[in-house]
């Protein structure tokens, strides 16, 4: 989920005025950037159930002791503190208490890696002076959705009470999920079209890949995929790939009108979130005469396709894990953004397959995982070419921060595939201790 959002109080003139987020967001090469977004779970130690908001610990008290830190600037929401800012990067809160770290946009890899780990470090350092325990899976593995407690943010309450009674899945990506995503550039609206193809025919690999999602309130999942499961199954009007990522169609245009006509979320007026789930956006400007191009932008946050297009694109199947694979994951977009022989390689393997090969693959690894098909090939031999080619083309510093990635598509395991048989091996009877003593072999 993004980060809280500056006030953008200029007035939309025109549809043709809302490309120009996209318009702006075209930059030379030399300029191109990568940024990292994941989710972690505090959990309490030996029950791995997830922190309240308040409490000791909690969600608070960790917002509280990274606030002392790094010179971290707060964020509040109707007097509750919600987020915590630095230097462009940011810590938020998603629904069911996940705690993101967004970091800024890195020229290089290598100052990412260095920043990241200090961070993560001070986190590490609050979990074990409070007591806690990070948990870097991508479903949280010990309670169900009628256990999970829920932030007081008013985003939330209002998208929560969009869904209640009608979408479980999505309740269950709300509170119950976490995921890494990785922002990356785009030099024009050509290259953003390639790499958005490229990157929607990526999507299945990455997701079986980096599959962490295989236990469900302490025992093996009816699914490799938990989270995959959960986007496949909710609002269908944000969420997937649509077609016209795949179909040699993409322009901005086409973004724009997509985004459009998906139901809206809210506004932000004078720090307060108004509820305008009963028009989609299109609606809402054909209504209004002073739509804000803030009201835009926030609407661009509230959709949630594989592969999302703002000012910059974000990769967004992978589950979250322990950080080596969030590292190796930015390696891996920043060098597919910069690198034409790379990108034009993957479009090229990937052109003759279809929509339909895409969707279904995305089916298939739900329960299949690296097994599933995409095409002619599974999407483990799709892994391991991919990430060879990648390694082709890195420096020294760079191939071995995408080792970690690299070594599960050699492998041929996803980190949750590791730890259904890791466990299957030790005992019947799985406590949490031995989860997180065998997610961090896993993960690593």
């Amino acid at each position: 989920m993004s980060r809280e959002l500056e006030n953008n109080s200029k007035l939309v003139e025109s549809k043709d005025s809302l490309l120009d987020v996209f318009r702006k967001g075209s930059r030379p090469k030399e300029e191109f950037k990568v940024g990292v977004e994941f989710e972690r779970f505090a959990l309490t130690p030996h029950q791995g159930v997830p922190l309240p908001y308040q409490g000791d610990p909690s969600i608070f008290s960790i917002l509280q002791a990274m606030q002392s830190l790094w010179s971290w600037q707060p964020v509040t929401d109707q007097g509750r503190l919600i987020a915590l800012t630095q230097g462009g990067n940011a810590i938020t809160l998603e629904p069911g208490g996940q705690v993101e770290l967004s970091s800024r946009a890195f020229e290089d890899t290598q100052s990412m890696a260095f920043e990241l780990r200090s961070i993560c470090g001070d986190m590490e350092n609050i979990a074990h002076d409070l007591g806690f325990v990070w948990g870097d899976f991508g479903f949280v593995p010990t309670i169900s959705l009628e256990q999970a407690q829920w932030i007081p943010k008013s985003r939330y309450h209002i998208m929560k009470s969009k869904y209640e009674g009608r979408d479980r899945s999505f309740l269950e990506m709300m509170a119950l999920t976490a995921s890494i995503q990785i922002n990356f550039d785009y030099s024009s609206e050509e290259d953003a079209g390639k790499k958005v193809f490229v990157s929607s025919m990526l999507s299945p690999v990455i997701a079986a890949l980096c599959s962490n999602s295989s236990i469900e309130n302490m025992t093996k999942s009816n699914y490799l995929h938990r989270r995959h499961a959960i986007w496949m199954h909710g609002d269908p009007d944000r969420t997937g790939i649509p077609a016209f990522f795949v179909d040699g169609s993409f322009s901005f245009e086409q973004y724009r009108d997509y985004a459009l006509q998906v139901p809206m979320y809210f506004i932000v007026r004078d720090g307060k979130y108004i509820d305008q789930r009963h028009l989609t956006f299109g609606q809402y400007l054909d209504q209004n005469a002073e739509v804000q191009m803030g009201d835009w932008d926030l609407h661009l946050t509230t959709l949630f396709p594989d592969l999302r297009l703002k000012n910059h694109l974000e990769a967004r199947t992978a589950d979250q894990n322990p950080l080596p694979i969030a590292l190796a994951l930015a390696v891996f977009w920043f060098v597919l953004s910069k690198n034409n022989l790379l990108l034009d390689a993957l479009a090229e393997r990937f052109s003759p397959y279809s929509y339909q090969d895409l969707q279904l693959a995305n089916q298939q690894l739900i329960t299949k995982g690296l097994e599933a098909m995409l095409g002619s090939e599974s999407l483990l031999e799709h892994a391991r070419y991919i990430t060879q080619k990648c390694m082709e083309h890195l420096d020294a510093h760079d191939q071995e921060l995408f080792r970690p990635l690299f070594e599960l598509a050699q492998e041929g395991r996803s980190p949750g595939q590791k730890i259904l048989i890791a466990m299957e091996e030790e005992s019947q009877s799985w406590s949490f201790d031995q989860l997180m003593k065998v997610a961090t072999v896993s993960g690593k």
